[in-house]
């Protein structure tokens, strides 16, 4: 076959790559990962055939099948039959080559060598349609065709020798461009997607997950426990008689699972700041263990509207407000922790109302933690800060605020002994309760508005570095 017929044949063998890619990323959750396990698993897939005509090799149709199974797995379910296989992102790309080589090694099905090359290259390109290096590497697949139907038996095995040696090093060597997201986490990413406001990805290690947003580690599986407990249950603790709960962003889940454990509330309003990030992730099981299903709650009533209009408009009043909403990492975010915000808050709790409001780490970012404290005070609430060791995110703080007088020492008496969690007791209440010195200077702290947003100033001048 010339090198002419060969570019001919890899025309419609791209488009089919180009299109499996965006198929792919429509059907599967798992998307970029998934897409290139296929692509791998093809160009593994056809290194092992050209090694099987070279050495003959024949093994028992049993084992045939087992890889056949595995395989139809993989391009099924991606990442999940991955994860079974192994947890390591560099090892388990090698992994995917291991199953793609032997299954060509195994095949049987007499495919003209044509049609495999055209489809591997087709695939290939297809995927690197979204890298610069797409001509490069469709033009080295040409080449390799047009070397290997020369017939000389010395520059096929030199071609499949370099062909192993070049797959087997991409799959542990980090500079590849495996995939654009995975470039930015150490661990392997297994869900990524995005919405107008954000974007979101799932990576996993030793099988429990890390879930970014925006490239922060928002939460983790081994100790969502140690973020959501603290939201949830002081307030709702203290506010024994609540029956009706607004809760403030929480798209993942987490604090509607804890809202969820309380049996007196009878309704539970749930205002998004991105409705479009909640419903990708309300049905999806990489998630469910942080929601517990717990959307399915018939109490719940998600409104799609903007939290500012929300507040401003409505006349509904509530027990308690839970505002678990993203740090003012800017100007826009800077607005949910502002006199206005807070003054809004206020106007749609009940006179015995509390509220509550993740405000970042006291000590990375402790002027704009006290910030926060002087511009609720300011709202007219009364104040009780509390802080808690989160082991994968470091240290997190709350504030909490009640329209009536509330001290440090009641909440300190609170009993949770009859909740289902798996942490907050009164003793942990007690930890969390106490700061120690303050090393950083707050005197001169300054009162949030939107139209003079220090605490977004503050929040960026702090030690993240650290």
């Amino acid at each position: 076959m010339k090198l002419k017929t060969a570019g001919f044949l890899m025309i419609p063998a791209f488009c089919c790559g180009v299109l499996l890619s965006f198929l792919i990323g429509w059907v599967a959750p798992f998307s970029e990962a998934v897409t290139f396990d296929i692509v791998y698993l093809a160009v593994a897939f056809g290194v092992g055939i050209l090694l099987r005509q070279l050495l003959t090799v024949k093994l028992p149709t049993a084992v045939n099948l087992i890889f056949v199974i595995t395989a139809v797995l993989l391009l099924l379910k991606g990442q999940t039959t991955l994860y079974f296989l192994t947890t390591n992102y560099y090892w388990g790309w090698s992994i995917v080559w291991l199953i793609g080589l032997v299954i060509g090694l195994l095949n049987t099905s007499g495919l003209h060598l044509s049609a495999i090359l055209s489809f591997i290259s087709g695939s290939v390109s297809g995927y690197l349609l979204f890298d610069d290096r797409l001509f490069v590497y469709v033009l080295i697949v040409a080449l390799l065709v047009y070397i290997w139907q020369t017939n000389n038996r010395i520059a096929q095995k030199i071609i499949v020798s370099v062909s192993v040696l070049a797959i087997t090093i991409t799959s542990v060597d980090d500079k590849v461009p495996v995939s654009k997201r995975q470039k930015k986490f150490s661990d392997l990413i297994i869900f990524s997607d995005f919405t107008r406001e954000n974007k979101i990805d799932v990576t996993t290690w030793k099988g429990n997950y890390w879930y970014y947003v925006n490239d922060q580690n928002r939460l983790s599986s081994v100790d969502d426990y140690l973020y959501h407990e603290p939201m949830v249950h002081p307030v709702l603790t203290y506010h024994k008689g609540a029956k009706k709960a607004l809760v403030l962003g929480g798209e993942l889940g987490g604090t509607i699972r804890e809202v969820c454990k309380y049996d007196q509330l009878e309704e539970i309003l749930v205002i998004p700041e991105d409705y479009d990030l909640m419903g990708k992730v309300k049905d999806n099981r990489l998630f469910q263990g942080l929601s517990a299903n717990s959307w399915d709650d018939p109490r719940i009533r998600v409104v799609d509207m903007d939290l500012f209009d929300f507040l401003e408009e409505s006349e509904e009043r509530f027990d308690v407000i839970i505002s678990d909403l993203p740090d003012p990492n800017s100007l826009l975010r800077n607005q949910y922790y502002t006199v206005e915000f807070f003054n809004l808050c206020a106007a749609r709790l009940k006179p015995d109302g509390a509220f509550v409001t993740q405000a970042g780490s006291p000590y990375f970012a402790t002027k704009a933690y006290y910030s926060i404290i002087k511009t609720m005070e300011q709202a007219e609430f009364h104040t009780v800060p509390f802080h808690n060791q989160i082991l994968t995110s470091g240290e997190w703080g709350w504030i909490m605020g009640s329209k009536k007088k509330v001290t440090k020492e009641v909440v300190a008496a609170l009993d949770f002994s009859d909740l289902p969690v798996k942490w907050i007791n009164q003793e942990a209440m007690k930890m969390m309760l106490s700061f120690g010195k303050i090393t950083v200077d707050t005197t001169n702290t300054k009162i949030n508005t939107i139209k003079s947003p220090v605490t977004h100033q503050y929040y960026t001048a702090g030690n993240w570095s650290f």
